[in-house]
């Protein structure tokens, strides 16, 4: 039973994230004077990424992590600013 209890709150998640990035964009937008297209093009890109499932998401922050630790030490050893 706890099992299926996760995959339910499991399922949820992006679009709990997605309000939260919803809310802080709104308060954000109206303190700072953003514009609105921008924004809104943000808020619906953000809203068809939480559609995808959360398996996607997993793999997508898996792979991210791959790739941002092999850009980081291939920049470390081929950086010139190193030779400085």
């Amino acid at each position: 039973m706890d099992f299926n209890c996760w995959n339910c709150v499991r399922e949820k998640i992006p679009f709990i994230a997605f309000g939260l990035i919803f809310l802080a964009m709104a308060v954000l937008s109206f303190l700072r004077s953003y514009s609105l297209i921008p924004v809104i093009g943000f808020l619906c890109c953000t809203y068809l990424l939480c559609e995808s499932g959360t398996s996607n998401w997993e793999r997508f922050l898996v792979w991210l992590v791959i790739g941002l630790v092999v850009y980081f030490l291939y920049g470390r050893h081929k950086s010139k600013l190193k030779k400085l």
